[in-house]
């Protein structure tokens, strides 16, 4: 040192002693638990530190949770890590069928000079995905018989717990039996085909059934689109069956079958007997005829009436008698039938809904 008079100390020596650059150290957090499908994670290496206190760089990846190896690209709870060279980088959380734990490690370095730290690691607990809340599925309309176009549907379910939009789901009607197990083919009353059988409203036509009443059963599958199912409860659709109306008769005969109604049939005159009625249910009608005796005619009738139920009437000669719209024969006279053919003539056939059998009433002999 020199001072103002240009005198100089005596020379003086300070040692100084320069420390090696010092790794810092990564710290990547605590575990994370809870989180849910679609939810927004944080990672944090905010309390990594470098004791030189230089600047830090973060590297994030993901990490198989059993080697610590990076995880394979094609491992189905792989995530993508938005900036994952930030102190704190985020993902969003995957559907996963069950509990899952994902892994990340962190290793920082200081800068400029680029020593790295020993590797941190952190984990997330991931939540099962969420099946979507199901309304009680309905049926229309209310009364249902053979050949109604009938309407299956669940009302628009909202957005699950997990945020997944009700567009993407998907839908999967099936029949199922009482219990709610698939059937068909092969279901007890009888197997339907239902259209649009994966939307949320599907239809079928009702079948025929024979008993007055019979049940069908239809079940709902909705996805949420990743995997997470929920079925409906049992869909009951009760079926009817209606019986015909009660027949009406008209008669008519005559040589041309110009007397309706007549008040009696006389020997050798054609008869035709017209029989209407119709199905509330809208079904095809079958008729069944049968003869049988009129008040003290015995087997005249019956005689008359005996043989092909459905459109003939083959029988045997019989005596004349009242019509049957008055159902009653002189006293004393009584007939009886001979198993022969008698003459017959061809009537055309009648209009839908009823059976007009056309018979000729014929001789016979007195015994």
């Amino acid at each position: 040192m020199t001072d103002g008079s240009g005198l100089i100390s005596d020379p003086d020596t300070v040692y100084v002693n320069l420390l090696e650059n010092q790794a810092p150290v990564a710290n990547a957090g605590g575990a994370q638990t809870n989180k849910f499908a679609n939810a927004n994670v944080i990672l944090t290496g905010a309390a990594s530190s470098d004791i030189d206190s230089d600047p830090l760089t973060y590297a994030w990846q993901q990490v198989d949770p059993a080697t610590d190896l990076p995880i394979d690209d094609e491992d189905p709870t792989k995530v993508t890590l938005n900036n994952p060279t930030s102190v704190g980088p985020t993902f969003t959380a995957l559907h996963v069928p069950a509990s899952t734990t994902l892994k990340f490690q962190l290793v920082v370095a200081d800068d400029p000079y680029g020593a790295e730290s020993a590797p941190a690691f952190t984990t997330v607990q991931i939540n099962a995905n969420r099946a979507p809340t199901l309304a009680n599925p309905s049926v229309s309309p209310s009364t249902r018989t053979g050949g109604t176009l009938t309407t299956i549907q669940v009302a628009q379910p909202a957005n699950d717990a997990d945020g997944d939009p009700s567009s993407g789901y998907s839908y999967q009607w099936v029949q199922t039996n009482s219990s709610g197990v698939a059937c068909s083919p092969g279901c007890a009353v009888a197997d339907v085909a239902i259209t649009n059988a994966t939307s949320r409203i599907a239809t079928f036509t009702a079948p025929n059934v024979v008993a007055p009443s019979s049940t069908l059963y239809f079940r709902l599958t909705v996805d949420d689109g990743f995997g997470a199912t929920v079925q409906s409860n049992n869909l009951t659709v009760s079926l009817s069956n209606r019986n015909p109306t009660t027949p009406t008769f008209t008669w008519r005969s005559g040589q041309d079958l110009s007397v309706l109604n007549p008040t009696n049939v006389y020997i050798g005159a054609p008869l035709e007997v017209n029989a209407t009625s119709s199905d509330p249910d809208g079904g095809t009608l079958t008729y069944s005829w049968e003869g049988r005796p009129c008040g003290g005619l015995g087997e005249s009738l019956g005689c008359l009436l005996a043989g092909n139920n459905d459109s003939g009437y083959p029988g045997g000669f019989c005596r004349g008698c009242p019509s049957p719209t008055t159902p009653r024969c002189p006293v004393g006279r009584r007939s009886r039938c001979r198993p022969s053919a008698p003459r017959t003539r061809t009537r055309p056939a009648a209009a839908s809904g009823s059976r007009s059998p056309t018979r000729r009433a014929a001789r016979s002999r007195r015994t």
